[in-house]
């Protein structure tokens, strides 16, 4: 609003992240957000703005709803036959590390996928 109020235009603006809870739960806001998500949304799109959104729609922390949900819809670790942690294969993160990785073969994932885009598309008018 105030860069409006002072003509200085403003037509695209990308939530970070950090708005969501937790990696992989990106439909719930995180408290720090400060606003219901909604209600952002609603207000960036009142004043005409064209919003984008980070999202790494593949990861998901430990500590998301996604994974302890659906613990299968995830890559697996062969030995354990849990979900794969990412620092045993690779770089673990750089927020709420380790992370999980979906298993994008999997059809329920990719009916996910679908869903939280579509959602992202219709719902919140992420273009």
């Amino acid at each position: 609003k105030l860069l409006k109020s002072e003509g200085i235009p403003l037509q695209f603006l990308q939530i970070d992240d950090g708005y969501q809870k937790h990696m992989g739960d990106w439909l719930t806001a995180s408290d720090s957000l400060g606003m219901p998500i909604q209600e952002l949304l609603d207000e960036l799109l009142s004043l005409d703005i064209d919003i984008a959104l980070w999202v790494a729609p593949y990861i998901a922390s430990k500590d998301s709803r996604i994974l302890a949900e659906h613990p299968e819809w995830f890559v697996q670790n062969v030995n354990t036959g849990t979900p794969l942690s990412s620092d045993i294969e690779s770089f673990g993160g750089w927020r709420e590390a380790p992370w999980y990785v979906l298993d994008g073969c999997h059809p329920e994932v990719q009916m996910h996928l679908e869903t939280l885009f579509r959602h992202f598309y219709s719902s919140w008018h992420i273009r």
